[in-house]
């Protein structure tokens, strides 16, 4: 079976100087990978790469799905706004040009509730106001929104920074759990996730410093990034 996602001898220029510089890696169908790396080291570049909103400067990317999902770190949602998490999820469909209003009430209520439980919340959420959500809670709703769209292949960018401990504890959950489904790739600072969560993980630094087993310590990962060890 080819690699869901596949990276041949990538490289990522701004004026001139690489933020990723010959990077080669691929990731198979189902797999949950964490990409860590010091600030500046590439890793949201290899992200907006891969969706297309920067284009290599050599090398090249190849994705065998068109079922993408993303979750940005924020977004663009006011949480001030008097809107509730039912309706933030419908919007949803407006990339797919379906008004939410033309939802069939019995199918589409289900499959809300189906979504909300993936990413870790129960329907009882649905009529909450979002911004009487907590910061965790309110990024599990990005996450079940973009898991309305049924992604083969999710990217997420820093999805539990700025949460307390208990939130990223039940994103981390919510994730694992997808995985065997859903080929799930999170850039992270947060080392909690290699005890147990994540089957494999890359570190970049500009380049690919390391890819195997998420086995290192936080010592280890900083001794990488200081080094600029390359253990691929």
């Amino acid at each position: 079976m080819s690699p869901i996602l596949d990276i041949r001898d990538l490289t990522v220029c701004y004026s001139g100087q690489p933020a990723l510089n010959h990077v080669s890696f691929s990731i198979n169908q189902g797999e949950f990978v964490a990409i860590m790396g010091p600030n500046g080291g590439g890793k949201t570049t290899l992200i907006r790469t891969v969706l297309g909103f920067l284009q290599p400067t050599e090398g090249s990317i190849a994705v065998t799905t068109d079922k993408i999902g993303y979750v940005p770190q924020s977004s663009s949602v006011d949480r001030s706004f008097p809107i509730t998490v039912r309706e933030v999820l419908k919007t949803a469909t407006l990339g797919a040009g379906l008004h939410p209003r033309l939802w069939r009430k019995k199918t589409d209520e289900s499959r809300l509730d189906s979504c909300l439980e993936q990413a870790g919340l129960c329907e009882h959420y649905k009529d909450r106001q979002v911004s009487a959500l907590s910061g965790g809670e309110f990024q599990r709703l990005l996450l079940a929104r973009t898991l309305l769209s049924d992604p083969e292949l999710l990217l997420l960018d820093e999805p539990t920074a700025n949460v307390d401990p208990l939130s990223r504890e039940q994103i981390h959950f919510a994730l694992k759990k997808l995985a065997p489904e859903k080929t799930v790739v999170m850039v992270t600072h947060d080392i909690s996730v290699l005890s147990g969560t994540v089957s494999r993980l890359i570190c970049l630094g500009d380049r690919l410093l390391y890819d195997g087993a998420p086995t290192l310590t936080a010592a280890g990962l900083n001794a990488y990034w200081a080094g600029g060890e390359h253990h691929a």
